[in-house]
């Protein structure tokens, strides 16, 4: 069980990271926060798909 703990851990730090990268291109504007929770879904739909 701590095993998974720990990669979970690590893919929330990794999808953190990717989330700001999406982010990027619209910094400071109204689309940004979309953009960041876009990305977001995507990759937890992703996630989800891979653990079941």
């Amino acid at each position: 069980m701590e095993k998974l703990r720990t990669q979970e851990r690590e893919w929330i730090s990794w999808k953190d990271a990717k989330v700001d990268a999406a982010g990027q291109g619209t910094a400071g504007g109204s689309a940004q926060s979309m953009d960041r929770s876009l990305k977001a879904a995507e990759l937890t739909r992703e996630r989800v798909y891979q653990l079941a």
